[in-house]
């Protein structure tokens, strides 16, 4: 559920409006009177939207707000009683201050539930040998009585005070898991900066960046069983990380679980993602390669699976009605694709009058260029859709806006890599506004009680959060406006609801369908593409068309419970009041 907004004279608000008042005194000033005419949620939205472009946005929360939520959680007792060895990894044989700080930090959070190695003689831990090996690591720590967990961490960073709290509730709701892990950021000086907040678990995020080493928490009996990953590690730290990757990697092994908490806050210099070891062997379970990204303040690496044996056949979907300029540009555009299979494309005619849009059909047909599909009758894009999808002759479908613009040629294939793949629904692009600024990176479900696009309005080589915008990742949505999946697999789960979304939210349901029969949708952030968005539709500002969004706003909540709809591949320290990634400062 969306949280209430704050009393007006707060700490929370008055905390919120003052970071608003310093980046936009007119936008701040205008919340606070929305706030004092009664409109309290549309006032408070407004303000938080414009605090989170505050620089002291992060710092603030983790002040204001964060405690709070740590409370809720750790609400009531728990008959957990864990234990844990804490391995300090300090390869690089860094200030002895720094791991100081790291081994006082571990006591303050666990007391007398840890043990702490460190290869590094400091009063309060035992001491290993780093070139022993970590097979021999591992038989000592399991040698140890009365523990079970193992937790990683590289010298220098430091726990939050409430992970052993924290832990033990998780523990109690998850007593089955094998990985837990949780949300980092970067200590700056005697403050935090730089949040890295994480989804639930996900294979491609992980192969991006080691969401765990560091972050997490590990059973040792798992990490006893994985000889293969230690038998080739003579370093801890790069030991640690492959016998991570062999646990999440081997199959019926349970998931590991997420904690929504930053408990990990790194000191610089950032760990390399492309020093942790064993994710290019498991890449896309063998089947691709990783190709390295860097960003101002995270590095990532992007998930590239393998080319297909043989490319599929491609039918590119565009419904249209005249405006033939809008057209004509997309399908420029198109043409510069260097996909290997068969493309064709499929314009659908939904009533178009405009004799140079006639005339525009009449050269893409005797060219040979693109089939033209006469559908009648009111607008209905499912309907659109789920015609040209009986007449394609393409076992891939693409379902493409015609006011969507290809920057290169690579989107296509790009795309197909993760439409062929069979655990793979709905595969999605990264949409940019003429301006360049961010429209779409994956639809979040539970926003605004409905659903929003991740990210909107932000700039696409933003690291804002730990850089979700330019990452490929799962995500539970991905809109239509540029969409590719199999075609038999579009088939299966009975294409778009031409009934219930005639319009709108329809590559919603389209997409929670595929997830609910076990496929995950992806989106793509290397598929660029400028989206002029509804410039054909228009926008929805009658009271016939506001009706009509209001009844399949309607069926959306009814079918999917989207008011309470919890979205793994967000997160809930972020707000569901907006798509423009901000934190929440209510409990």
């Amino acid at each position: 559920m969306t949280a209430r907004p704050p009393k007006l004279l707060s700490k929370t608000f008055r905390s919120v409006f003052w970071l608003a008042l310093r980046i936009d005194p007119a936008a701040a000033i205008r919340g606070l009177g929305w706030v004092i005419r009664g409109k309290r949620v549309r006032g408070w939205n407004r303000l938080c939207v414009v605090a989170a472009k505050n620089p002291l946005c992060f710092s603030t929360w983790a002040r204001v707000a964060e405690h709070r939520q740590i409370e809720n959680f750790c609400a009531g007792e728990v008959g957990v009683d864990p234990r844990y060895q804490c391995v300090i990894i300090d390869e690089n044989l860094v200030n002895s201050e720094d791991v100081r700080a790291t081994v006082e930090s571990v006591s303050r959070a666990f007391g007398d539930d840890v043990v702490i190695w460190s290869g590094t003689q400091i009063a309060g831990t035992r001491p290993y040998d780093q070139e022993a090996g970590l097979a021999r690591l591992i038989a000592m720590l399991s040698e140890t009585a009365a523990t079970e967990w193992l937790l990683p961490i590289r010298a220098g960073d430091v726990l939050s005070p409430s992970t052993g709290e924290i832990l033990r509730h998780a523990q109690a709701h998850q007593p089955d898991a094998e990985i837990l892990y949780w949300d980092e950021d970067v200590r700056r000086g005697s403050g935090r900066a730089l949040p890295w907040i994480k989804p639930d678990w996900d294979t491609l995020l992980f192969l991006a960046r080691d969401v765990l080493m560091g972050a997490c928490i590990v059973r040792l009996a798992a990490a006893a069983v994985s000889k293969d990953a230690q038998s080739d590690a003579s370093l801890p730290g790069a030991g640690i990380a492959a016998t991570l990757s062999a646990i999440v990697e081997t199959p019926g092994a349970s998931t590991p679980v997420h904690i929504p908490f930053i408990l990990t806050h790194r000191s610089p210099p950032l760990p390399d993602p492309n020093l942790t070891s064993g994710l290019d062997e498991i890449a896309m379970h063998g089947a691709g390669r990783v190709r390295a990204t860097q960003g101002d303040r995270w590095a990532w690496r992007n998930v590239v699976p393998a080319d297909p044996a043989d490319w599929p056949a491609v039918s590119i979907i565009i419904p249209t009605r005249d405006r033939h300029t809008l057209l004509e540009m997309c399908i420029d555009s198109v043409r510069r694709i260097t996909y290997a299979g068969a493309v064709e494309i499929l314009i659908v005619d939904n009533d178009s009058t405009d004799a140079a849009t006639h005339a525009l059909f009449k050269r893409y047909r005797e060219s040979g260029l693109a089939r033209v599909v006469s559908a009648p009758g009111d607008f209905n894009f499912s309907r659109l859709n789920n015609l040209a999808a009986k007449e394609a002759n393409g076992s891939m479908l693409c379902l493409l806006n015609n006011d969507i613009e290809a920057l290169d040629g690579e989107w296509l294939s790009a795309m197909v890599r993760h439409a062929v793949r069979e655990e793979v629904g709905a595969v999605g692009a990264q949409l940019l506004y003429p301006d360049g600024s961010v429209q779409h990176a994956g639809v979040v479900i539970g926003i605004g009680g409905a659903a929003g696009h991740f990210g909107k309005g932000a700039r696409p080589d933003d690291d804002h959060y730990g850089s979700w915008i330019g990452v490929t990742r799962c995500v539970s949505a991905v809109t239509a406006a540029c969409l590719v999946v199999r075609r038999d697999l579009y088939m299966a789960v009975g294409g778009f609801d031409e009934d219930n979304f005639a319009v709108a939210f329809n590559d919603v349901d389209f997409c929670l369908r595929l997830d609910q029969h076990g496929y995950r949708n992806v989106y793509v952030a290397q598929a660029r593409l400028v989206h002029h968005e509804s410039q054909s539709r228009g926008l929805d500002d009658t009271p016939q068309k506001s009706a009509r969004f209001l009844q399949e706003l309607g069926a959306l909540r009814q079918r999917w419970n989207t008011d309470t709809y919890r979205d793994a591949r967000f997160s809930p320290l972020f707000s569901r009041t907006s798509e423009a990634c901000v934190l929440e400062f209510q409990a």
